[in-house]
């Protein structure tokens, strides 16, 4: 006979057996399972471990003789949930919801913390400010401290920090898209001589004058001397030509030389 759906094999050291018992209940439900074949579907659905468990368990009677109602009270008595501790409760309420873990993920964390505690009617009540107290700071667990904790439900807390949660997605969506850079194309306008490296048509100055200028400036600075100003030729005509091309009579044909300065120099005091 073929049956619906799929029942895992259980193990006691790695499975918990309330959980596998209700899959049990749920699989013998959609498949109508007789009452007489159940404690059969049961013992088959065991590890070699489990199964030796409860046959120990049921020493000295036979496994075969027990009904599916004595067998699932004998694995209740042994499985049965130990009770309430301060271990448990510590646990409860130090619980903090972890990094990247959703809302969703952290209240059923919760819940399943809760179920080994005995908390009765006041449940909801732990739960709900379990949930806000033990979120990291931010958005969601400022919007809830804004709220009544008197008309505060677990549900509502959920709602606002899920809206809260919402909008601080949307405002880094934001953010990121303004500052987003933008590609510069070129604009295909001339450049200066100076930034393309063509020759300065506006200057007079050589490279050797240059770097004799260099040289003079050095030997001031390390002797520490003073430079005075010396008169120098205003302007200089700059030669029409460069190489064999022509200048453009639009191009200025003057350059203003500027002005050198050689300090006073006492050679007296080296000899």
């Amino acid at each position: 006979m073929a049956y619906l759906g799929n029942l895992p094999i259980f193990d006691h050291k790695s499975s918990e057996w309330s959980i596998f018992k209700s899959r049990l209940t749920q699989f013998a439900k959609i498949n109508r399972v007789e009452e007489v074949n159940k404690s059969g579907i049961l013992l088959t659905h065991l590890t070699d471990e489990t199964y030796r468990l409860v046959r120990n368990l049921a020493y000295p009677q036979d496994l075969e003789s027990l009904s599916y109602s004595n067998l699932v009270k004998l694995l209740d008595g042994h499985f049965k949930p130990k009770k309430c501790s301060f271990v448990d409760k510590e646990k409860f309420f130090g619980a903090t919801r972890n990094p990247g873990e959703s809302l969703g993920d952290w209240e059923a964390r919760l819940r399943g913390l809760a179920s080994n505690c005995d908390f009765g009617t006041a449940l909801e009540t732990n739960l709900r400010d379990r949930f806000v107290l033990g979120m990291v700071p931010g958005p969601e667990q400022d919007k809830l401290f804004e709220q009544d904790p008197s008309t505060l439900t677990l549900s509502v807390a959920m709602e606002l920090s899920e809206q809260a949660a919402y909008a601080r997605q949307a405002k880094v969506m934001l953010c990121t898209s303004e500052h987003a850079p933008i590609k510069e194309e070129p604009t295909g306008e001339l450049q200066s001589p100076s930034n393309t490296g063509a020759p300065n048509l506006g200057s007079s100055d050589h490279g050797e004058a240059e770097e004799v200028s260099d040289c003079e400036t050095r030997e001031y600075e390390k002797y520490n001397i003073a430079p005075v100003e010396r008169p120098m030729a205003e302007t200089e005509a700059v030669p029409s030509t460069i190489g064999d091309s022509h200048v453009p009579p639009t191009l200025p044909l003057l350059a203003t030389r500027p002005k050198r300065t050689r300090p006073r120099v006492d050679y007296k005091k080296y000899f």
